[in-house]
């Protein structure tokens, strides 16, 4: 007669805290069940000295004062660029008042026979801004 080798359970030692796990719902068993991020362990974080802290804080600082300076420049030159545009449109306005021709209404009833346009290019002035003729 042959002897037939009879199977020998082998167990294997699992940790105390491991729970099995069975075949998951998708078929997929390749896929490893998800972590919590609370289980993660955490690097230690690197941190700079006093003295680093102070350096980049006075380079932050600086950067920030010459940002604030050319935002300053830049400011100065638009109230600049407004300040002329405004003069300019002054001086147009006052040299076209010198160059218009104008005559002197008397009877000023007639001002309501006048069309909405013509009424609203009518310019009153008082009598010491016409020139003497």
């Amino acid at each position: 007669m042959t002897k037939e080798s009879t199977p020998v359970a082998t167990t294997e030692t699992k940790p105390l805290g491991a729970k099995l796990r069975g075949k998951p719902k998708s078929g997929k068993s390749w896929k490893e069940p998800k972590k919590r991020f609370s289980s993660l362990i955490a690097t230690p974080r690197i941190r700079d000295s006093w003295e680093a802290k102070q350096r980049k804080k006075q380079q932050q600082m600086a950067v920030k004062k010459l940002e604030n300076e050319i935002k300053e420049k830049k400011q100065a030159a638009i109230e600049e660029q407004k300040r002329r545009a405004e003069q300019r449109k002054k001086q147009k306005e006052a040299n076209e008042l010198k160059s218009t021709q104008f005559q002197v209404i008397k009877k000023t009833e007639k001002l309501k026979k006048w069309s909405k346009k013509a009424r609203k290019q009518l310019m009153k002035m008082p009598n010491s801004m016409m020139p003497s003729m």
